[in-house]
């Protein structure tokens, strides 16, 4: 897709809406434009006015994105193994 709309940041999850995490977002954002078709691509986040600084400096690339692997890692290496 050449435009990616997100029309909300946040989910329901278990009783209650919590927000995408940062690799949610950018993952979805990241389908915008195709390499072989589009030289480049639009991403359109609808979010509440306080949370629009957190998701532009977040598709800008200013925030640091620290990998959860660690914290998941046994259970990956288990069902591997298993």
């Amino acid at each position: 897709a050449h435009l990616v709309v997100l029309c909300n940041t946040c989910r329901y999850i278990a009783g209650g809406f919590k927000e995408y995490s940062q690799m949610d977002v950018l993952q979805m954002a990241g389908r915008a434009g195709r390499p072989q078709f589009d030289t480049s691509g639009t991403c359109v986040v609808m979010c509440r006015a306080e949370q629009s600084q957190v998701y532009r400096k977040m598709l800008a690339g200013e925030c640091t994105i620290e990998s959860e692997l660690q914290k998941q890692l046994p259970a990956h290496l288990n069902s591997e193994i298993a």
